[in-house]
């Protein structure tokens, strides 16, 4: 009888699980401190003497444009945009996936999607299909938004091992839907072998902690 393959702990749902609640909600914790203090800060005199002046009793108060509500970011808005991206055949693959790569950068991500994220790029190279489909432009660059979008969140609070996880991802997925690499090349061989780093990293900090 075949003795059976003990997983990589890398690849344990248990593993993953732990690290996105802990560095996801880390780093989201840490941009709300930081959106706190900046609220905290009193203006500049400077800002304060080039405020407008308090109308007079003799002086008509200007009327004020209705307020309107910042439309709220939902799941499917960023996913509509890619599809729509995917499809124009217009654009090359290079600038799909850097027009992709700058939406992801400037979207701000809900603590949902960032878990949802961080899972599926985990899912994705665990089940070794990342990588499968270079020439599904949806999916490619599904992979780079949510790739670019965590990077780009846990580079704002500190470096840490997740960050260089998603932009390992990131370069992989972008570089082999380009056409410059292809899955079996040494480079991403090599930014492979560096994601699984990356874990080993993240379960060091993890034992850190018990």
């Amino acid at each position: 009888m075949k003795e059976k393959v003990k997983k990589p702990f890398y690849k344990q749902v248990w593993f993953w699980a732990l690290i996105v609640v802990i560095i996801i909600g880390g780093a989201l914790g840490n941009q709300d401190e930081k959106e706190g203090e900046t609220a905290a800060v009193d203006p500049s005199p400077t800002e304060q003497a080039t405020k407008a002046p308090e109308p007079t009793a003799t002086e008509a108060p200007a009327t004020e444009a209705p307020a309107t509500e910042a439309p709220v970011s939902a799941p499917a808005d960023w996913q509509t945009v890619v599809k729509e991206i995917a499809a124009n055949s217009d654009t090359s693959k290079t600038e799909k996936a850097d027009a992709v790569a700058i939406i992801a950068k400037n979207y701000q991500l809900t603590q949902t999607e960032a878990f949802e994220f961080a899972h599926f790029m985990i899912d994705e190279l665990a089940k070794d299909t990342y990588l499968a489909d270079p020439e599904n432009d949806e999916y490619m660059l599904s992979s780079i938004f949510r790739a670019a979008a965590v990077e780009h969140l846990i580079d704002d609070a500190e470096q840490l091992p997740l960050d260089a996880f998603a932009f390992d991802f990131l370069q992989n997925v972008k570089y082999v839907y380009r056409g410059v690499e292809t899955p079996e090349s040494e480079s991403v061989q090599a930014n492979e072998r560096q994601m699984q780093k990356s874990a080993i990293e993240i379960q060091k900090a993890l034992d850190s902690l018990q």
